[in-house]
């Protein structure tokens, strides 16, 4: 099914879904002069409304990503996400007992602000020295 398909398809239900409650609908009303206001269940009507208004959202989630696909791509180059296990301002406290674990040092949140190892944040910079290029090739194999 293609997206043009899956969004007439979600149209068409919610089309068919309004027909049948407002069908139901007028039925109801005819059955007015035999039963009692109180005895009638409007629960079908109710569903199937629901049902049409779902389909419509859904119709219209389907053409905004469709809008969207066809935008041209961005030609910013994309940051790289470095997480804070990979990042030269995380600590796990590993041979120091002056630092506590699970923490950045970067200064713009403020020292000693907890972070777990698979956070990332705008102010990441990758490890570079030789100890923490190690930690990174072993956690990598």
């Amino acid at each position: 099914m293609t997206l043009d398909e899956a969004i007439r398809h979600a149209d068409e239900v919610a089309e068919k879904q309004d027909k049948a409650a407002k069908e139901w609908h007028e039925n109801q009303v005819r059955k007015c002069e035999l039963l009692p206001f109180a005895e009638m269940n409007y629960t079908h009507e109710n569903e199937c409304k629901k049902c049409a208004e779902e389909h419509r959202q859904l119709a219209e989630w389907l053409k905004d990503y469709k809008w969207l696909k066809e935008q041209e791509p961005c030609d910013k180059p994309q940051q790289e996400i470095i997480r804070c296990k990979d990042c030269k301002h995380w600590t796990n406290n590993i041979g120091n007992s002056e630092l506590r674990d699970n923490y950045c040092n970067e200064e713009t949140h403020g020292f000693y602000y907890q972070c777990s190892e698979d956070d990332y944040c705008s102010f990441a910079e990758r490890k570079t020295d030789d100890l923490n290029l190690i930690e990174l090739a072993e956690r990598s194999e």
